[in-house]
């Protein structure tokens, strides 16, 4: 039991279940069943958000959501060694799922290249140069493909940090209209 998120919906504890056996990957949720054989997984991995953890499953199921993401509560440990017990083999490109270390979607030579210009524009143009570089930053990443495609690693998804854009544009907003 846990809590998913599918595409751009979150489902809430305890209205989700991951089951995983030799051949399937199973999210049960409130809004349907995604079942996924061992063909249809490219590979799952952790994620961590808020403190919960959860695993994310990137498959090549056209009819799904892109994003399907399950969180569990407990032991991080517990949990892989559980999945790891069930023997579970993509066979989606070839090769055994790969646990991969959980680590930051955005490449670190976009990000250091857009704080180094942010850090710029707040010594040279001030403040509020500095919340409208920020809210068109995190409005273009959000919304422009191109541009996620030069900040994004490989196999990652916009979904990953749209909701920490949306808090970085909304809260450049606020600030932005109070300095006003």
């Amino acid at each position: 039991m846990g809590s998913a998120r599918v595409g751009l919906l979150n489902i809430s504890y305890p209205f989700a279940k991951l089951r995983v056996s030799r051949e399937l990957v199973k999210l049960s949720t409130l809004l349907g069943i995604y079942e996924l054989s061992a063909f249809q997984v490219i590979e799952l991995y952790p994620i961590r958000f808020l403190g919960i953890h959860g695993i994310r499953i990137l498959h090549r199921k056209s009819t799904y959501p892109a994003f399907l993401t399950f969180f569990y509560f407990g032991s991080r440990e517990k949990f892989f060694q559980e999945l790891e017990a069930t023997e579970f083999q993509s066979r989606g490109i070839g090769l055994p799922v790969q646990i991969r270390k959980q680590e930051q979607p955005l490449r670190p030579s976009f990000l250091l290249l857009s704080f180094s210009g942010f850090w710029l524009l707040l010594l040279t143009g001030g403040i509020p140069l500095f919340l409208v570089s920020i809210i068109a930053w995190s409005s273009s990443l959000h919304s422009i493909v191109p541009i996620q495609k030069f900040g994004l690693k490989r196999r990652r998804h916009i979904d990953e940090v749209r909701h920490w854009l949306r808090l970085v544009f909304y809260v450049s907003l606020a600030m932005l209209i109070a300095l006003l």
